[in-house]
């Protein structure tokens, strides 16, 4: 009898447990969802900022229009100004997930802002996706919640040396890049692959944000005997050295590069004036990319903004269709839930199919891109496709 009693008393205990709420239904998706976005709409990168926020809203516009997320959860954007500073970035990455209480973060633009936000994700278990960083150590300090949806200076630097070796047979490298984590880890990624493909590097200097003269750096390089001019920076910065060297008739005796292609932009062709007709650029994404997810976006930002979109605008769109993929499998507004989700990543977008390495650092293919003499873009190489590991 006593045995018996304790058998129901166990039938009954295991009835109650299957009458429990799942844990994770106390976090299913409802009528919206919050996601936090920060970048720079102040400051040195305000500008490209602008255009990365551009393609995140098209893509929520795109996914709230269907209904939201699986047709019935409506993202909603809180989006905060980093300026560009790292003490800012952490600042309001800690309002957006303590005191908003996002699901997810976008952003940072610059690798130094980024970098200053992981340790915030890391503690607060929120998945951190940053679409434009690109200083390698992003993901690969062991924090398991940051994602990065571009490509980084070391796949770059893969992928943009053997186009430029075996396509444009430079062999003798020069490089100038800002002196911040994305220019200096651009150019350390850059060097020991030139040196794997046989090359030479025989310049490589630094300047500091907001430089206006650069003829000092520019004068050394024209007595080198170099053959292509890698520039790592943006667009404000860049293009006053580009119509420096052009004065300095360096423009013929260099091919100028722009590896990360953040300098395919209007603002950029604007700016130089016709004098970026010839450089060279690598990218996972160009207006004239022929795949049908391209094609879709190309049309309905222009459609949005009354102009074609470049890399930023991209990687924004991009990330945010990965992000909201992946809240889709979630089924949930959980963050360990989304960040499961983000690594199980197989997803058709604006640059082919793309997936995650163990790292979170996203695959996607990479192409050799020229302005042409009539300022419009053409791909010349590619696609290759590299990874970290």
């Amino acid at each position: 009898m006593k045995n018996l009693t304790r058998l129901t008393a166990i039938f009954f205990f295991i009835i109650s447990l299957t009458t429990l709420p799942v844990t994770a239904s106390a976090a299913s998706l409802g009528a919206s969802i919050k996601v936090g976005v920060v970048l720079p709409m102040t400051g040195n990168n305000a500008f490209d900022g602008r255009l990365t926020l551009e393609g995140i809203k098209l893509a929520i516009e795109e996914i709230n229009g269907r209904g939201g997320v699986n047709g019935k959860t409506k993202i909603e954007l809180v989006i905060m100004d980093s300026r560009g500073i790292p003490a800012e970035a952490v600042s309001v990455m800690e309002k957006l997930v303590n005191v908003d209480k996002v699901s997810a973060v976008l952003g940072d633009f610059g690798s130094s802002c980024t970098l200053a936000m992981a340790p915030v994700a890391q503690r607060e278990k929120t998945p951190l996706i940053t679409p434009i960083s690109m200083a390698p150590k992003l993901t690969k300090q062991g924090n398991n919640f940051v994602f990065r949806t571009a490509d980084n200076s070391e796949i770059n630097a893969r992928a943009f040396v053997q186009m430029a070796t075996d396509d444009l047979k430079i062999k003798n490298w020069a490089f100038i890049g800002v002196n911040d984590d994305y220019g200096r880890g651009s150019v350390e990624a850059f060097i020991p692959q030139v040196k794997q493909k046989g090359g030479k590097v025989v310049y490589s200097e630094y300047y500091e944000h907001g430089e206006n003269d650069y003829y000092t750096l520019l004068t050394k390089l024209k007595s080198t005997d170099a053959e292509g001019l890698c520039l790592f920076g943006q667009v404000q910065d860049l293009s006053r050295l580009i119509n420096q060297l052009a004065e300095l008739g360096l423009d013929k005796k260099v091919k100028v590069m722009d590896p990360t292609s953040g300098l395919l932009s209007q603002q950029f062709l604007d700016l130089t004036k016709g004098r970026a007709a010839g450089l060279i650029g690598s990218n996972t994404f160009v207006d004239v990319l022929d795949t049908p997810k391209a094609k879709t976006f190309v049309t309905a930002y222009k459609a949005n903004y009354g102009y074609g979109p470049q890399k930023y605008a991209n990687a924004g769109y991009l990330a945010s269709y990965i992000l909201a993929e992946s809240i889709a499998r979630a089924g949930s507004d959980d963050r360990q839930a989304i960040r499961d989700a983000l690594t199980k990543t197989d997803f058709e977008g604006t640059t082919g199919r793309v997936t995650f390495d163990k790292n979170n650092q996203l695959i996607q293919p990479e192409w050799l891109i020229a302005i042409r003499q009539d300022s419009t873009f053409a791909i010349i190489g590619g696609p290759v496709t590299v990874s970290t590991e």
